[in-house]
């Protein structure tokens, strides 16, 4: 973003937020939220262009938890128009041990011809 600008202390989520208008070259502005006290990211206003026309975005990221020394938001509620999606993160795991059988094909797969493991 070639113009970031920093447009004051506002409320977001029930908290004093900082907030932040960025300014795509193209002229379309996004605006982000990053809590006062914490300087964690809270929120994201936008613009996206749909097959609908334009509908505003707004996300809410919140329960931030620290996991292996970094902290991450471990809920994001995103409302697009009418529509509200909501995402909870139970758990995360930074470089875990995956058993390679995860990733093998279904019998099913395996057996069509040209099937690659």
């Amino acid at each position: 973003y070639p113009k970031a600008e920093l447009a004051g202390v506002v409320p977001f989520a029930g908290q004093p937020a900082y907030k932040v208008v960025l300014t795509a070259p193209d002229g379309d502005a996004q605006t982000r939220y990053y809590a006062k006290d914490t300087l964690l990211p809270v929120g994201i206003q936008t613009v996206a262009r749909s097959q609908m026309g334009k509908l505003p975005v707004e996300v809410e990221l919140s329960d931030w938890r620290e996991v292996g020394g970094i902290k991450y938001a471990h809920k994001m509620q995103r409302k697009e128009g009418p529509q509200t999606i909501e995402v909870t993160i139970d758990k995360i795991e930074i470089d875990p041990q995956l058993d390679p059988s995860t990733f093998a094909l279904p019998p099913e797969i395996a057996a069509l011809p040209g099937a690659k493991p």
